[in-house]
Formats: C-alpha cells, structure tokens, sequence
C-alpha cells in the first residue's frame, strides 16, 4: 500500500467513524422523528460523500407520515408524490421485501420508471427498509458513487445505521404511546373525579331531603349552595334558584352569559328555574361552557327539586285533609253528646 493509498484509507476510517458518532448521537438526542431521519440524511451527504440521501416513514397501514432528504430538494418531489399515493418505486419495494441492503449499481438501466434515475448516471444506490420486531417504519435510500457502492464495509456500514433508525423509531413510536396512555390515563382519572363530585352533590340532596328537622326554605337553599362544587370549577361557579317569587342564591351571584337554566316542575307545571353561571369564561381553548355531564347535572337536580315541591304540596294538602278530618270527627262527637 503506498503513502498515498494510506492516507485515503486513514481520511476515510475517519469519516465512518465520524458518521458513526454523529448518527449515534442524533439518535440519542432526537426525540422528534422528522428531526432525526432529516439529521441523519444531511450526516450521509456531509459524510459519506453520497450525492444525497432520503428516507421516507410510514404508519402501521403502510401510508407515508414523513419525508426528509439532502442532496435533492426539488427533485424530491415526484418520489413523495408517488409514495403519497401509494405507488413505491421499484427499489422501495425491494426493500420493504427484503431484509438486507439492496444494491443498485446501474440505476438508470435498472430503475427507469423512477423519477430520479436519469440523474443517476455514474452512480450507485442502496436501499434499505427500516424494520424492527415485525413493524415495518420506512425506507432509507441513498446515492453514491459507483465504485464506493460495491464495497462491502459501504453496506455493513448502511445497513447498521439503517437498523439503528428503526430501533430509535421504535423506542420513539413507544414514548408516543406511552405519553398518549398516560394522558388517557389522565384524562380519564379527571372525569372519573367530575362523576363522584356529581354523584356526592345527588346523594347530599337526597339526604338533605330526609332531614325533616329542615324547612322547605333551608333545604332548597341548602341545595343551591351543593350544586356549584360538582362543577369543574367550583371556586368560579355560582347558583341561583328562582321559585314562587322567592329567590336563593350562592353569595358570590352573578347573573353571566354563561349560564345553564333548568326549569322547574311540578305537577306538570313550570313553577320556576334553577340557574348555573359561571363568574368568570372558561380557560381558553374549552369550546363548552359547560360539560355534558354538567348540564345533566342540573336538569336533575331541577327534576328533584320539582319532586321536593310536589312532595311539599302532597305533605301540605294530607296535612289540610286531617285536620278537616280531626274537626268532622271532633264536632260529630260534640254534636252527638
């Protein structure tokens, strides 16, 4: 080997050793996988002295999510197109079928229908699908000289970076579904909470009901100031109930437009309403003022107050009838003696 000769192998040593850190590194540090095929293409080119390179990712269905390439800006576009409607070139195909690198050393003869093959005059490709544990996460293609494509520590080289991809979107694919459980997990512990706020405010009127030491005036008012703490915000929520001209309210009151009304019945009469407001507009982003749930909630504990009132009536009207009874019966017996 002479001097020359040498110094070429040593400059190049370096350059895979240099593409092997900086991949390793992106791989490490890139939590975005757009971001990190993007690096790893622009690595290649900076590199490996490839004319360019580009991957393409796809979801479980195989339908293209993501492009990143280097080397081949506007040109690029006719493989997005196809990949985007489905139809792989010829080398994509090979790939995804195969588990090794796919070696093309004369692509213009080889992929004519590909939009990039009269480009590649001169010129080698590999490919490679980015597969792990069964799951197929896209595509890694790049162009490179002819006679640096036929060199086996070229493919071992690829084909490891190409593995080192997929295993990193693999990891990433399950941080994302993982994060994604933990806010379902979230999500559902927080409705979970609203529904036994919702259920306690229900059983607490049920038991303010029993309470016959209560008049009718201190139980409803007692249910007015129940109903805003099964709010999801109960410390920006207010209530008030209109009945047979009287009025109970929360102390912090304030009549807004967000507001929820139930009507009250009795009897299959309207006799008043029971209004929930909010003092103050929900968080930004909340298109609903109020939740589904939320609005059940009230039409409920209208629909009980109806039944309070009518059970009310009932006491009062059974009350009237014994105490007509109590005076027929007292003044036969008077008139009897």
């Amino acid at each position: 080997m002479t001097v020359k000769d040498h110094r070429e192998n040593n400059e190049r040593l370096n350059l895979i050793l240099r593409t092997v850190r900086d991949v390793a590194q992106q791989l490490v540090r890139e939590k975005d996988p757009v971001r990190l095929i993007q690096g790893i293409c622009d690595t290649l080119v900076k590199y490996r002295g490839y004319y360019n390179a580009w991957v393409a990712l796809f979801d479980k269905s195989n339908a293209l999510v993501a492009t990143a390439e280097s080397g081949l800006e506007n040109q690029f576009m006719p493989i997005v197109e196809r990949l985007g409607s489905g139809e792989h070139i010829p080398c994509v195909r090979r790939s995804l079928a195969h588990t090794e690198v796919i070696l093309t050393e004369n692509p213009v003869v080889q992929c004519q229908l590909c939009p990039l093959s009269g480009n590649y005059r001169g010129r080698g490709a590999m490919t490679m699908g980015l597969k792990y544990d069964g799951r197929v996460f896209g595509v890694l293609c790049a162009s490179l000289p002819a006679e640096i494509s036929v060199d086996m520590q070229e493919r071992v080289l690829f084909r490891e970076i190409s593995n080192d991809i997929a295993f990193a979107l693999h990891g990433l694919e399950l941080e994302i579904e993982n994060r994604k459980a933990q806010e379902a997990l979230r999500h559902n512990t927080h409705q979970l909470s609203e529904r036994v706020k919702e259920l306690n405010c229900l059983y607490a009127i049920s038991r303010l009901v029993d309470k016959r030491a209560l008049t009718i005036e201190q139980t409803l008012q007692s249910i007015v100031e129940l109903v805003p703490r099964a709010l999801q915000y109960p410390q920006n929520a207010c209530a008030c109930l209109g009945l047979g001209g009287r009025t109970y309210q929360t102390g912090n009151f304030v009549n807004t437009p967000w507001k929820k009304r139930a009507e009250i019945r009795a009897l299959g009469n309207v006799v008043g309403h029971l209004d929930l407001c909010y003092r103050e507009k929900k968080p930004a982003g909340e298109q609903e003022i109020f939740l589904p749930e939320e609005k059940i909630l009230v039409d409920v504990v209208a629909e009980r107050i109806g039944k309070i009132i009518e059970r009310k009536q009932a006491e009062d009207s059974l009350r009237v009838s014994e105490r007509r009874l109590r005076d027929l019966v007292e003044n036969s017996l008077v008139g009897i003696l």
